[in-house]
């Protein structure tokens, strides 16, 4: 008997539960919904602090600090084998997408996976956006994609809802 199973592998990243993180290294993601668009500022209520997200930029001064831009959208997480939400507020990132979405050799990103490469740390971290030629996603992925989408509620976030909680959102459009 060893300490450590044979052949144990650390985990390459965090499952981040319902929300991507966007870790030290590379992210393979596949977006599988429209973005929102809107603001994100934090406020201290009783020595916690909350974020807040509004369609509209909120007034100088509501927040602690100035308010991000954010888009958010679902995605299917290659590293975790799950169905997330990523929320950018990186201007880079968002600018890269932007690109892609709009060229016309790469076109909507929800028909190729993306990989966001972080590096560095604090005021030093930057990002790198590369798409991956397009290949369809496997049997189990398409599987959980078509269970678990048609049940976020992503517009939950400009109300501090849970996107995840019970949805009456009966879609039968295609994801992707």
């Amino acid at each position: 008997m060893s300490f450590l199973p044979k052949n144990y592998t650390l985990p390459t990243s965090s499952s981040g539960g319902n929300y991507t993180k966007l870790l030290k290294g590379k992210t393979t993601i596949r977006i599988i919904g429209d973005a929102i668009i809107g603001w994100l500022g934090w406020t201290d209520e009783n020595g916690k602090r909350s974020p807040h997200r509004s369609k509209e930029q909120p007034p100088v001064g509501k927040f602690e600090e100035r308010a991000k831009h954010i888009w958010a959208f679902p995605v299917y997480n290659h590293d975790t084998n799950s169905v997330q939400i990523l929320e950018i507020a990186q201007r880079g990132i968002q600018d890269a997408l932007k690109e892609l979405y709009e060229d016309k050799n790469w076109g909507c990103p929800k028909k190729y996976d993306v990989v966001i490469k972080r590096d560095g740390n604090g005021l030093e971290t930057s990002y790198s956006v590369m798409p991956v030629m397009p290949t369809d996603l496997d049997d189990d992925a398409i599987t959980m994609i078509k269970a678990k989408l048609p049940t976020i509620n992503i517009d939950a976030l400009y109300e501090g809802g849970d996107p995840f909680a019970e949805s009456t959102d009966t879609t039968d459009e295609e994801p992707f």
